[in-house]
């Protein structure tokens, strides 16, 4: 099968003790911006009506306790924040599979 970008969905359905593993095994650490798709999407935007609107890349950052107080926090789970910003340049996540579980790859941005 091929490879798709992460939705931040697929981890909203893993267990908590699923996500530590993921977390460790991909080496996701704290400060470090990973790009996911979030229900579909590659951005956010608070004007999606406007022609012109660029909008935010969704991304998350492995925040074990709470996200700081200047993050657009669209969701959280076992201590991933997903948030968006604009020029957020990460490593886009991927996965090889339907299972998340599965040890996925980390791809450049593009």
């Amino acid at each position: 099968e091929g490879t798709r970008l992460l939705d931040f969905n697929d981890l909203l359905w893993m267990k908590e003790e699923d996500v530590e593993t993921l977390k460790n095994d991909l080496g996701i650490i704290q400060d470090t911006t990973y790009n996911v798709t979030y229900k579909g999407e590659r951005t956010y935007s608070e004007n999606s009506y406007e022609e012109n609107s660029d909008g935010r890349l969704y991304n998350f950052n492995r925040h074990d306790e709470t996200a700081p107080t200047n993050w657009l926090v669209h969701s959280s789970h076992a201590g991933l924040t997903l948030g968006s910003w604009k020029g957020a340049y990460g490593k886009w996540l991927c996965a090889t599979s339907e299972s998340t579980t599965r040890r996925d790859c980390l791809g450049e941005n593009q």
